[in-house]
């Protein structure tokens, strides 16, 4: 049996009690923002502290993280048989695709 999933049956993203929406009204399932950046930096030899506010993406955008296994593969001597070993995972590789649109 096959099952059709609508957009309805999605829970949208909600911020203080309202579903939130693109510009054009659609839901937005999942919504990014990048975070509040706090650092200092020095300005004509003075220290100043930078605060830049938290900033949302638009609901067109949509943000993919890959990364891979490092797996190294040693063939064993005189066997046909060979050992592979698990290192660890690679760096993040992430990609964000999307449309700008007016607020």
């Amino acid at each position: 049996m096959n099952t059709i999933i609508t957009l309805a049956d999605w829970q949208t993203g909600i911020i203080q009690g309202k579903p939130i929406t693109s510009w054009m009204g659609t839901p937005v399932i999942m919504p990014v923002s990048f975070g509040t950046v706090r650092r200092e930096t020095v300005q004509n030899g003075k220290r100043v502290k930078l605060v830049l506010p938290e900033w949302d993406l638009p609901g067109t955008c949509i943000l993919r993280f890959n990364r891979s296994k490092r797996i190294v593969q040693t063939q064993m001597i005189g066997l046909d048989v060979s050992v592979k070993e698990f290192l660890g995972w690679s760096d993040w590789n992430i990609r964000l695709d999307g449309v700008l649109t007016p607020k």
